[in-house]
């Protein structure tokens, strides 16, 4: 069985069907909803802590009821734990 040729402009298989293919993929593709946006909240600069008690100690600095600024990449990851732990200490983070 001999096969005819198609014709430049056939649908089927010419290139008006690799344009119409196009066009249909690019529609799927604008039709897809696009993922969330995740906005992650920027790092605090530093924490601010005060003792409850008159003095208190934690990762070895001493804390009063003065609030004392600490710059967060001074602090190590356990350091910085144990004081937003810490009952007795109130920490509050500052972003500037």
């Amino acid at each position: 069985m001999a096969k005819t040729p198609r014709k430049p402009d056939d649908p089927v298989s010419g290139p008006v069907a690799a344009a119409t293919d196009a066009g249909t993929a690019a529609v799927d593709a604008a039709a897809r909803p696009l993922p969330p946006v995740v906005e992650t909240p920027p790092a605090p600069a530093a924490l601010v802590v005060r003792s409850r008690p008159p003095q208190r100690r934690r990762a070895g600095r001493a804390f009063s009821r003065e609030p004392v600024r600490i710059a967060v990449a001074e602090l190590s990851e356990a350091d910085r734990a144990a004081i937003e732990a810490d009952p007795e200490l109130i920490v509050t983070l500052a972003e500037d």
